[in-house]
Parts: structure tokens; C-alpha cells; sequence
């Protein structure tokens, strides 16, 4: 009897909904499971803004989206955890950059967009320590040319994943979307 091999089809969602205020940055002390626990589990925290990985959810694309257009700019960090351990750095951006092509915006209950928001379209200087060594977090069409600018790495089988916006630009806000595959 021969397998057939299949590929599962997940949609993005949101990583982060729409952040609009900088987050301060995870520190030496900040790192802590008991930290994650209180501030960002997504069951338990104050803030509650991590996501759960699933068992099958083995490599992680996300891409984001501003309020704005063309100019609009945010800067992050992505850690994951395992459970009971302190965080993991897995990497951080200097500047992501708004370009012109049109996300699906705010939705209303039907689905319909009813805001239009832009995809990010240019990833600037990636900094990374994460298992597989200097090309185990890729960019994706991220030279600014109105595509959908998207980041790519191995989950290893990590508990959970936070993204902080360590920067915003004025009058902006920015969301995060992830899809496994």
C-alpha cells in the first residue's frame, strides 16, 4: 500500500492584532516562564498576546499590515517558548515598511473589509540566533515592491510564539498575521 503525501492548506490569522503603541522589548529578567505566564499567555496572562503552536504547526510564515501606505514603518521582535522555559529569541527587524498593495483591512461580521490597511512590503535588517544558524529565519518578497513581504522559519516544536512592535511610526498602526505549514 503506498502513502500519499498531502500538504494542509491553513489560512493566515492574526498573530497580533492591530498594535499601535510601541511594546517595551523582553529583558534578561523579563524572559521568564513566570513572566510569559503572568503578562503573555494567551490563557493566563494580563496582556495575553501570545499564540499557541500546535503539534503539526511545523514552519511559520508571517507578514503584517499597517493603517497606512508607502511610508508607514514598525520594528520587532520574535521569541518562542517552551513549556516552563524562558523565552527564545528567534529574531528581530529594524523596520518593516508599509507599500501600496491592499490588505483586507478591518472586517465587518459578514467578512467584507470595511477599512482598507497595507500590506508591508520591505523588510529592512534581520537579526536572528534561532537553531539552523545564520538562514533559519528567511524574508520573503520583502524588496518593496507592493508584494506581501513575509517572514519564514522552523517552529521546532516550541509551545508558543509573542511578537513585540518595538517601534511605530506616528499615526500608524500595525498587525501581524501567521500561517503554518
Amino acid at each position: 500500500m503506498s502513502e500519499t503525501l498531502g500538504t494542509i492548506r491553513l489560512p493566515y490569522r492574526l498573530f497580533r492584532d492591530t498594535v499601535s503603541t510601541a511594546d517595551t522589548d523582553l529583558t534578561a529578567t523579563t524572559k521568564s516562564w513566570g513572566t510569559f505566564k503572568s503578562t503573555y499567555h494567551p490563557r493566563s496572562g494580563s496582556s495575553k498576546i501570545a499564540i499557541p503552536v500546535n503539534e503539526r504547526d511545523n514552519k511559520a510564515i508571517v507578514c503584517f499590515d499597517h493603517k497606512n501606505a508607502d511610508t508607514d514603518t514598525a520594528a520587532l521582535t520574535i521569541y518562542g517558548y517552551r513549556q516552563g522555559f524562558p523565552a527564545e529569541f528567534i529574531c528581530s527587524v529594524d523596520t518593516i515598511t508599509a507599500g501600496d498593495q491592499v490588505s483586507d483591512g478591518v472586517l465587518d461580521s459578514f467578512g467584507a473589509a470595511t477599512t482598507n490597511r497595507y500590506f508591508a512590503d520591505t523588510i529592512a535588517t534581520i537579526t536572528q540566533r534561532w537553531i539552523g544558524g545564520s538562514g533559519s529565519v528567511e524574508e520573503i518578497d520583502s524588496a518593496g515592491n507592493n508584494g506581501v513581504a513575509k517572514l519564514k522559519f522552523d517552529t521546532y516544536g516550541y509551545s508558543f510564539l509573542l511578537i513585540l512592535f518595538t517601534t511605530i511610526s506616528a499615526s500608524d498602526d500595525v498587525r501581524a498575521w501567521i500561517s503554518f505549514y
